[in-house]
């Protein structure tokens, strides 16, 4: 039975003096459930903002318009203006993701993307009006022997594992003609996330692709990302493109083949420069775009040494964007830079001045989605003093945006354009980007902001810290006014001992007075990955902070909350007072996490023989209003937030595409601790209590369930591989093997319950005396019962024995039973 509750305000549990509770709730003994969830929107038709968008050189609509691709709509401009329209790709809305051009000579535009590492063709079947690709349409594109146009260099064993690593362009080289393709490929080194052919597979186990462990001093030992640029010539005719393998280009003399260190963000596009007939290359990779002028007097291209162009007086735009190059209708031209972020455009300064452009600045959109970059990480505070919650969202590529409340009830509907964040007159991103990221050089120049305010020296006005790329905190004190705050850069949080915080990458810490001394107390994860509490201290050099403390449970145990390979920390903490005593809880977001509804809760038990104790709570605090894609996967976090004149609770959260949402007042339900029957279907292993399947009945903690109806406790059944194992965990643990992690069920009184399921088939027959040499047992558990057709195929229940009391840990982030 649910009924309605009044939360506290969380920030009253940050900002005592600033924003006082208005009501106070006890769930100590109650489940919290948020929902339903609402996405935020700026809130006014007429708002003109920053868009997260791709661009894209189609005159989509056909009146001469120059537009840009978001998601599954096409927005066309008005000036700077843009408004929206939708794309139609292969019979159904779908985001565009290649090159367009008339590949086949007829007049009619073809759209080329990277398939199954292929080249797949789409053919424009409009005469007029809005452009539309059926997927009748679709044909691999030909090597001219007969046979599929293969990705650079591609064949068994080394295919790409990403496709988005490709870019393509469409255009005539030689100048023979025909439409040829120019790629550029990551083929040469690693793929940063996977492993690539000649990289890090020749290291390291593939389960583990060890990117966290490949700094030695300042040097990378995988080495970098290489990216090449191929051509692939059109020998066919018109109407029937046929294609030879790719060859590299080469330019300079003595000519060498063009090579790059980068990542994904790399496009070569051919262009005639200077208006002289002849093709040239223009080539954006990393942080950089080079122009490479043909100087040829007819044929293949032959390219000079090239140069780097400027922007605003540098040669980087400080950040990892595509360059899509186009004339305006002046003759000037413009640059745009396009990635999972903002659309940016840098203007040509003159034609005396051909390789400088201005700086690159948003483009503008009219009555845009509130969406500027991935992996948004929100703080709800009242930044700018006029009592409504403001946002602060921090993002992959490193900057913070203000988005102002506008809203007259100080309600969370109606919100400014965002204002980015600066310190000392520059971009938070300046500081926050680490050229040591834990993935490599790759992602040197993407921050992964993720900040919270609070009035840390005591002078009445809000400071800032943030997590970021680097395993540090840093510090941003408000030299200005409570209602105009000026931020001076103060360097990362320090402990007494002279040394900085060390955390993990992409955490944001929880900050209250947890010890009630009057200073600031910092809750973060430790590099070991366990839950740790930097206690605050106050005099003339605060903040200052004392050095870790590991935090436990009243068992004794430490909270090991995320590896400590490469795909540690994205650890985002937030804080709460739900409980009689009104101490600070923590709320937490797992990194890499499942779709579930459920949040990790962190019950605070107060200070026992002189230690703060926490209690992990599971199943106490949910939100509701799924859409129908996961919302959640790097990060699953969700901040309390009290918005509007009556303090009415809520929650707010970023998702990984960029999106941020809005969680309406939560309702109560009682709080039962008891063991959960699972429901199995035993022919996918999924739990879903609507088909026949099998039960267990052992205590689990992954909730009601509602909530294991929407996938196996494993995310994506991919785990994830453990760096070493704090010592104070090794005697006291039980680390699941990957197949352990994929079959689990529950463990209950020293016993380890797997379930092989029979949608594995054949993998069965191998899967049970695989587990069998682990240990485990066959067994006939009397809470297992098949139901509906194929009993005689039912999966199989096997236990192990273990350690009692010991915590299992699963492969992929945490401890998940006691």
């Amino acid at each position: 039975m649910r009924k309605s509750i009044v939360l506290p305000c969380a920030f009253a549990l940050l900002f005592p003096v600033l924003l006082p509770a208005r009501s106070e709730c006890n769930l100590d003994n109650a489940v919290i459930r948020f929902g339903p969830a609402h996405k935020l929107v700026y809130g006014d038709p007429d708002t003109v903002a920053p868009l997260k968008v791709a661009d894209t050189t189609v005159d989509w609509n056909r009146k001469g318009e120059r537009g840009a691709r978001w998601g599954k709509g096409y927005w066309v401009p008005s000036g700077r203006i843009i408004d929206g329209r939708d794309i139609m790709i292969a019979d159904k809305t779908a985001p565009v993701d290649g090159a367009t051009g008339d590949l086949d000579g007829d007049g009619r535009m073809e759209l080329v993307v990277a398939k199954n590492n292929r080249f797949w063709c789409l053919k424009d079947a409009s005469v007029s009006g809005r452009r539309h690709f059926p997927e009748a349409s679709g044909s691999y594109l030909k090597f001219v022997y007969g046979n599929d146009l293969m990705l650079p260099d591609v064949f068994p064993g080394h295919e790409h594992r990403h496709t988005h690593s490709v870019r393509i362009a469409l255009g005539d080289w030689d100048g023979d003609g025909l439409t040829d393709l120019i790629v550029v490929s990551s083929f040469l080194g690693i793929n940063p996330w996977d492993g690539g052919p000649g990289g890090i597979t020749r290291y390291m186990p593939a389960d583990f692709t060890g990117e966290g462990r490949g700094w030695i001093g300042d040097h990378w030992v995988f080495g970098p990302t290489r990216l090449t640029v191929w051509w692939y010539k059109n020998v066919g005719k018109k109407g029937e493109p046929l294609f030879a393998d790719a060859s590299l280009i080469s330019a300079g003399n003595p000519s060498r083949p063009l090579l790059f260190t980068g990542y994904l963000h790399a496009v070569a596009t051919p262009i005639d420069w200077n208006n002289d007939g002849r093709t040239d290359l223009l080539v954006s990779a990393d942080n950089r775009v080079m122009l490479y002028l043909n100087t040829s007097a007819g044929g293949e291209p032959v390219l000079d040494n090239g140069r780097e162009l400027t922007f605003d007086g540098s040669p980087r735009i400080n950040l990892m964007k595509n360059a899509a190059p186009y004339r305006d209708q002046d003759g000037v031209m413009r640059i745009r830079f396009s990635s999972w972020s903002m659309l940016l455009e840098a203007r040509q300064l003159g034609a005396e001045r051909p390789f400088d452009f201005t700086a690159a600045e948003p483009v503008l959109f009219k009555n845009p989605p509130m969406f500027l970059d991935s992996f948004p990480v929100p703080n709800a505070v009242d930044w700018d003093g006029d009592g409504k919650l403001d946002l602060l969202v921090g993002y992959q590529d490193g900057a913070v945006h203000f988005f102002r409340n506008l809203s007259k009830d100080g309600g969370p509907g109606h919100w400014a354009p965002p204002a980015d964040l600066e310190a000392d007159g520059k971009p938070l991103l300046k500081y926050l980007q680490n050229p040591r990221s834990k993935q490599g050089p790759a992602e040197r120049l993407w921050g992964y902001t993720a900040p919270v305010a609070i009035d840390f020296d005591g002078d009445g006005d809000l400071d800032l810290v943030s997590g970021n790329s680097s395993e540090n905190f840093f510090y941003f004190e408000n030299t200005g006014a409570r209602t105009a705050p000026r931020l001076t850069a103060r360097g990362p949080l320090m402990m007494t001992n002279g040394n900085p915080i060390e955390t993990a990458w992409r955490t944001r810490p929880a900050i209250a007075d947890f010890n009630d001394d009057g200073a600031p107390d910092i809750v973060g994860q430790a590099p070991s990955g366990l839950l740790t509490i930097w206690w605050g201290r106050k005099g003339k050099d605060a903040p200052l902070f004392s050095e870790p403390e590991t935090l436990y449970d009243a068992k004794g145990f430490p909270f090991l909350v995320a590896t400590t390979s490469h795909s540690g920390g994205r650890s985002v903490f937030s804080v709460a007072r739900w409980n009689a005593k009104k101490l600070p809880d923590l709320l937490m977001s797992p990194f890499f996490s499942a779709r579930t509804e459920f949040i990790p809760f962190f019950k605070n038990l107060g200070f026992h023989d002189g230690r703060l104790l926490f209690e992990l709570r599971w199943r106490q605090v949910a939100r509701e209003g799924h859409v129908s894609k996961s919302l959640f996967s790097h990060y699953r976090m969700l901040e309390p937030a009290c918005f509007g004149p009556d303090n009415k609770p809520g929650a707010i959260a970023g998702v990984d595409d960029g999106d941020m949402y809005y969680w309406g007042a939560p309702t109560e339900e009682p709080f039962d601790d008891k063991p959960l029957q699972h429901y199995i279907n035993s022919a996918t292993a999924k739990f879903d209590p609507s088909v026949p399947c099998a039960t267990v009945d052992v205590p689990s903690p992954f909730g009601s369930v509602e909530a294991l109806k929407e996938g196996a406790p494993v995310f994506n059944n991919r785990p994830y591989k453990f760096g070493p194992l704090p010592e104070i965990m090794k005697n006291r643990s039980y680390v699941l093997s990957p197949e352990e992690a994929r079959y689990v069920v529950g463990a209950s009184d020293g016993m380890l319950y797997v379930l092989v399921p029979r949608a594995d088939g054949p993998r069965r027959e191998i899967m049970v005396p695989a587990m069998q040499e682990r240990g485990f047992e066959v067994v006939k558990h009397p809470a297992v019962r098949v139901y509906g057709e194929g009993a005689e195929g039912e999966a199989v229940i096997m236990q192990k024995k273990i350690n009692k009391g010991a915590r299992i840990i699963l492969s992929s982030w945490a401890v998940f039973f006691y």
